[in-house]
């Protein structure tokens, strides 16, 4: 940057003319000769023969390149300085620039700007998630044993052996809704508004392809309990709309929401609390019980009532 001296031209560095008008911004003037031929910043509109382009901003001047360049943030991808005045994406203690995240492929499982695997009909995976998802082949039994366990204190049984059939999300969905709205889903996150990324019928649990696994374990859960209530009334599925299927739906759904909250995935809690939007109804009932009654008060309720409703509509 050019040394400031009063009375000169910034630019040509001739002295003012005596008498004519000039410009002056950032301490520094111009004759208006130099201000009418110069191109000029994008940002602060100084004319400069050193103007610079930033993306998404356009040609900078070497004033306002001074203020952008000392955020000391780098993008994550590009490793290149991210200005302040570009905004950016944050996630895992991450930064990416503008640029970066309007090119890259986005996780989806979750939405993190970069692709370090394509799964074929899932999408892609970033490195953050690759070490956190369960796979076709991967050995299921220390996470099932556990979890058979744990699912003794709702009063459920689990099966000492289990039938699993990896495959699509979108075959999953279409199991546990007929009339999908028209939306396009595109992430595992709006995914789950609509359904559940395990599920079980007719004696098989269907599992997404590439589960997280602590989806894996909140959800397994509930519908271990669905496979139970199956087991005991003689039910190949929960899908209709008798009032037994709808309170064993919402139980279900109860006992996802509760492991996902002892375990302390509040992230999957928060998001059993409001999705599948489908079966809120009967777990709601469940969920306002929770404000005024123990555990194990819920529990019986839930058990005495599916008995109940059971011989009243079965």
């Amino acid at each position: 940057m050019k040394v400031m001296v009063r009375d000169l031209c910034f630019l040509c560095e001739e002295p003012l003319p005596e008498g004519q008008s000039f410009y002056e911004d950032h301490e520094v003037k111009v004759c208006l000769p130099c201000f009418r031929d110069t191109p000029r910043c994008k940002k602060c509109k100084f004319p400069s023969h050193q103007l610079e382009v930033y993306p998404g901003l356009g040609e900078v001047c070497e004033f306002c390149r001074t203020q952008f360049e000392k955020t000391g943030m780098t993008c994550y991808l590009c490793h290149k300085n991210i200005p302040s005045w570009m905004s950016f994406y944050s996630d895992y203690e991450k930064n990416v620039c503008q640029e970066c995240f309007s090119e890259a492929d986005r996780c989806f499982l979750c939405r993190f700007p970069q692709s370090s695997e394509h799964v074929p009909n899932l999408g892609h995976v970033c490195e953050f998630c690759q070490n956190t998802i369960l796979r076709e082949g991967d050995d299921l039994g220390p996470i099932l044993d556990p979890l058979k366990s744990f699912l003794k204190q709702y009063h459920h049984q689990a099966s000492d052996e289990f039938r699993f059939q990896w495959t699509d999300w979108n075959l999953i969905l279409g199991m546990q809704i007929e009339n999908l709205p028209k939306v396009k889903i595109k992430f595992f996150d709006e995914f789950l508004h609509f359904a559940y990324p395990v599920y079980f019928l007719k004696g098989t649990f269907y599992l997404t392809r590439c589960i997280p696994r602590q989806h894996f374990m909140a959800h397994f859960a509930g519908q271990l309990a669905a496979a139970d209530i199956c087991r005991v009334y003689k039910q190949a599925h929960l899908l209709s709309n008798s009032p037994f299927a709808q309170l064993a739906r919402g139980w279900c759904h109860w006992v996802a929401y509760s492991t996902a909250r002892i375990l302390k995935y509040k992230p999957i809690q928060k998001q059993l609390s409001r999705w599948p939007e489908q079966f809120q109804d009967d777990f709601q009932k469940f969920q306002a019980m929770d404000e005024y009654k123990k555990p194990k008060e819920i529990i019986a309720f839930a058990q005495g009532t599916l008995r109940e409703y059971a011989m009243k509509y079965l």
